[in-house]
């Protein structure tokens, strides 16, 4: 039986396409590792479609030699660029080089530059016409990918309320409006109009529709890897966020810098990771974080009152004076298996609003 018309672009976008060379980074200090072994490290299935489509798109982006017959996988030069960066803006350059290195996409983000990007129903329809020519089984797919790596990267973005392609763009933006405070008032994230109509990430049966101004303040501790499985929930979620070592200096002591930035959200999200050991008077080894995360997290008790979310790992003693505050347990590596977990959090606090499906 002859096979039908393949993907003219990778099942997965560049955000979640990345945790592939990532993970060789992490687990074999960006040396080729075996196939098999990078996905019990993983916690994927060798044979699983997930972690097949996975391999896939980080070779099709560039980021990766192999497939997922090879025996080996390895980072490319790009991919190198990707997990050891010299900088944030050398990593946000090595995903956009390979979102443009997507012939289609790279079609797209020309075809639209300086230009408002239409509806998601819109673009599949002119995926499928000149000069793409989509196979139609694959237009909405392809559109929804394109619009949320473009976001992720910054290609696609918010401009006085309307939805911009702009390839000569900085850092990637959220899209905000001022309010007074989070209320339990119906805000204009839940009033149907055409602004909440224009593109945006890929949607399921609900659209997750953060309040305008909610930005949370993130806390972490040595372990990037559960800070990263973080940020890519919250931009899944759409979830506006500042981490305080990713901001510029200017100049200002670091707890005056963490103090503006707290001044500037409405929420935190804390995660508590196993920073340091000591041992007790009985010589049982005590876990604990790092101090900074508990310093701020007293501040922020003050500064937020219950609009709080912890994320501790497991096996790590929590600090005594916050007993009563309750938290969402993890393994190690593992925090992005709590995505569920943090949304009910976050609609708890009016973070997301649950609409009926578009």
């Amino acid at each position: 039986m002859a096979r039908g018309p393949s993907r003219p672009y990778p099942a997965i976008a560049v955000e979640d396409a990345i945790k592939l060379p990532m993970a060789i980074y992490e687990h074999n200090a960006g040396r080729p590792i075996n196939r098999v072994l990078l996905a019990e490290a993983m916690k994927w299935s060798p044979a699983s479609t997930g972690y097949r489509d996975l391999i896939t798109a980080s070779s099709k982006y560039g980021f990766t030699e192999g497939n997922y017959h090879s025996e080996v996988i390895a980072l490319t030069k790009l991919g190198e660029q990707l997990t050891r960066p010299r900088s944030e803006a050398e990593k946000l350059d090595a995903m956009r080089n390979g979102f443009r290195s997507i012939e289609l996409f790279d079609q797209l983000l020309s075809y639209y530059n300086n230009n408002k990007l239409p509806v998601v129903d819109v673009l599949k329809g002119i995926l499928k016409a000149e000069p793409f020519k989509v196979a139609p089984q694959w237009a909405e797919e392809a559109a929804n990918i394109f619009i949320k790596t473009g976001w992720s990267v910054g290609f696609i973005r918010d401009v006085g309320g309307s939805t911009w392609v702009v390839l000569d763009a900085g850092h990637p933006t959220v899209q905000a409006s001022p309010v007074e405070e989070i209320t339990d008032e119906p805000t204009s994230a839940e009033v149907p109009a055409a602004k909440a109509e224009e593109s945006r990430p890929p949607e399921a049966s609900t659209r997750l529709q953060p309040p305008a101004t909610l930005q949370f303040f993130v806390a972490h501790g040595r372990d990037t890897g559960a800070l990263q499985q973080l940020e890519a929930i919250l931009k899944e979620l759409g979830i506006p966020y500042v981490v305080a070592k990713e901001e510029a200096n200017a100049g200002r002591p670091i707890p005056q810098k963490v103090k503006e930035l707290m001044g500037a959200c409405s929420g935190g999200i804390f995660v508590f990771t196993a920073d340091e050991e000591f041992r007790d008077t009985a010589g049982n080894v005590l876990l604990r974080p790092r101090e900074n995360v508990i310093y701020e997290l007293g501040a922020a008790s003050y500064v937020y009152d219950r609009r709080i979310v912890v994320f501790k790992e497991k096996g790590v003693t929590f600090p005594s004076d916050f007993s009563d505050l309750g938290y969402i347990e993890f393994e190690k590596g593992q925090l992005s298996g709590k995505t569920m977990d943090l949304l009910r959090e976050l609609i708890a606090l009016k973070a997301i609003k649950l609409l009926p499906g578009s």
